[in-house]
């Protein structure tokens, strides 16, 4: 009954990306998760409804991607993001947001 929204960019710059995953968090009722890499590195936006923190915190699903991908991160409730070194391992660990998701709020 949760809407999970998982999409990945490439190249984007960071002021872009944070414009998209904050319009994201602002229009869509749910959980979004949004990574944007390089060559190098990369960078992953959860947003939470409010209606769902009590749940699940996005702080919380930010660094259990994170932490798949070589980084860790933080943030509130209802937005965190995170960074990440390891860009090949960043598809396996957004793959493991539906089972976290499903862990939390079933």
């Amino acid at each position: 009954g949760v809407g999970v929204v998982v999409h990945s960019y490439t190249g984007l710059d960071k002021a872009r990306f944070s414009k998209i995953s904050e319009g994201m968090g602002a229009q869509f009722e749910g959980i979004s998760v949004l990574s944007n890499a390089d060559a190098e590195s990369g960078t992953i936006a959860v947003t939470v409804s409010k209606a769902l923190t009590s749940k699940i915190k996005a702080g919380d699903l930010v660094n259990k991607i994170a932490a798949l991908a070589g980084g860790k991160g933080g943030g509130r409730p209802d937005m965190a993001m995170a960074g990440g070194s390891d860009v090949n391992a960043l598809p396996a660990a957004l793959a493991s947001v539906k089972q976290f998701v499903n862990e939390r709020v079933n």
